[in-house]
């Protein structure tokens, strides 16, 4: 049911409050709805406008900037679903096992394995798509992508809105979180459409989970509180940093036998062919993870007598492709958001970002090209040409915001718990890719919306 306006009064008849609408939060409101009496909201509206779109403006350095966060974090129903661009991969094992100088996530693929499926189900793909990563040639993994139609949650908004089991209220900013005791949040600071800005009482009982996006999420928990200078939620003093995203770009050209590509599970519909490095050489080479697409073929006429020749060498047809990497980038304690002291019209400071590609970040791209190539002509398989100047001088981002709340097991070190609640509170909880640790080297799509799924589980179990 679409709700008018929320007042203490009006959200005390619901069990959990769910800040946001995207991958993050409806997977879970659906989930707990038969079960629990659940309130979404948008700070937005069901399309997007631009009074909304201004609260997502922020001062942004490094290699990410000029409006780039703001145009990944989305102030309408279904949030950044319609931005995506329909990738789907799981995560790998070492992507959560904190090798390679990572740091851990406290769950294993094992823990994340059933979600997965759910996860795959909700977006249209079947189970196939979970598969890991098998052995290919020497030393590299066969890692395929699902590139089906993208799910867009925006459609989804007339069912919510009618939906007798949950209830949407929408242009309505949650501003900053209220705890009396600093062990419970006791209420929530918004502001409407009109833009007033009031204090809304939570009851005893009730759960917040805070699902607005890698920046949202963040932003909300770290705004000041009235006086002390320690920003409710973020005790820990983490929040905001370790924000990372995907390096992406054309590493590479390759004219490859596509018929030495191992055919992709039963059920797995499209896919882009990809792969990946085995875990031994990643330990030798000290590299991050790192995935290389073959997407071809591609016209390429000024390379045509290459080709001939390898043909004839190899005794059997080639195909022009590019190699797309989608690579992991470090996380870095200096890559974060911060607060400004300007405020945007619904009340919250602005953040400020500065995130930067590390040497290591982009020398993983180039060492993981290159052992692919060696591994493609010494198996005959093709030959490959790096792109060194694009690699070091235009690679970009995925849209993707990770990092900013990760979880992990003290409060030393993370922000929430491997239950996604925030260190120190009994009823705050975050979902989506900011409680991400490590960020592996896939779009985090399905891994969101499956640990929305294991989320609403533990909330159902918990009683919440």
């Amino acid at each position: 049911m679409l709700r008018a306006h929320l007042d203490s009064t009006a959200i005390a008849a619901y069990d959990v409050v769910i800040v946001g609408t995207s991958f993050a939060a409806l997977p879970l409101a659906r989930s707990l709805a038969p079960k629990r009496r659940v309130l979404l909201i948008e700070g937005g509206d069901a399309q997007e406008h631009d009074v909304f779109r201004e609260l997502t403006h922020s001062d942004e350095y490094g290699h990410f900037s000029d409006g780039y966060w703001a145009s990944h974090w989305i102030r309408a129903f279904g949030g950044t679903s319609s931005r995506w661009s329909g990738v789907v991969a799981p995560l790998d094992a070492r992507d959560l096992d904190g090798s390679n100088d990572r740091p851990a996530w406290p769950l294993t693929l094992d823990d994340l394995t059933p979600w997965y499926q759910e996860a795959a189900a909700f977006l249209g793909r079947g189970p196939a798509v979970c598969a890991p990563a098998r052995p290919w040639l020497d030393g590299l993994l066969y890692k395929p992508f699902s590139h089906d139609t993208p799910r867009r949650l925006g459609p989804d908004f007339s069912a919510i809105a009618s939906d007798a089991r949950l209830d949407l209220v929408t242009r309505h900013n949650v501003v900053r979180l209220v705890s009396d005791t600093r062990q419970h949040v006791t209420g929530l600071v918004v502001t409407d459409a009109a833009r007033v800005t009031r204090a809304i009482a939570l009851r005893p009982g009730q759960t917040v989970v805070l699902a607005c996006g890698g920046l949202g999420n963040a932003q909300i928990l770290m705004q000041p509180s009235p006086g002390t200078d320690v920003p409710v939620g973020n005790e820990t003093g983490l929040v905001g940093r370790f924000l990372m995203e995907h390096p992406h770009v054309i590493c590479a050209d390759v004219i490859i036998d596509d018929t030495r590509l191992p055919p992709v599970p039963h059920g797995f519909g499209p896919a882009l062919p990809a792969v990946t490095l085995s875990d031994a050489l990643h330990s030798e080479y000290g590299l991050l993870a790192c995935t290389l697409a073959i997407q071809g073929p591609v016209d390429a006429p000024d390379a045509a007598a290459e080709r001939v020749h390898f043909e004839t060498k190899f005794g059997r047809p080639l195909q022009h492709a590019i190699v797309f990497a989608r690579s992991e980038q470090e996380p870095a304690a200096t890559n974060r958001a911060t607060v400004l002291p300007d405020r945007n019209w619904a009340g919250a400071h602005r953040l400020r970002t500065h995130c930067s590609f590390s040497s290591r970040d982009l020398r993983t791209i180039e060492v993981a090209s290159r052992l692919f190539g060696e591994r493609l002509l010494g198996q005959q398989a093709g030959v490959l040409r790096l792109r060194n100047t694009a690699i070091y001088r235009e690679t970009s981002g995925g849209g993707h915001t990770m990092g900013t709340t990760r979880m992990g097991v003290s409060p030393a070190t993370s922000v929430c718990d491997a239950d996604q609640r925030v260190h120190g509170y009994d009823n705050l909880y975050l979902s989506g890719s900011s409680v991400f640790p490590a960020v592996g080297a896939v779009n985090p799509t399905l891994t969101i919306v499956a640990l929305a799924y294991r989320l609403a589980d533990h909330l159902a179990r918990a009683g919440a």
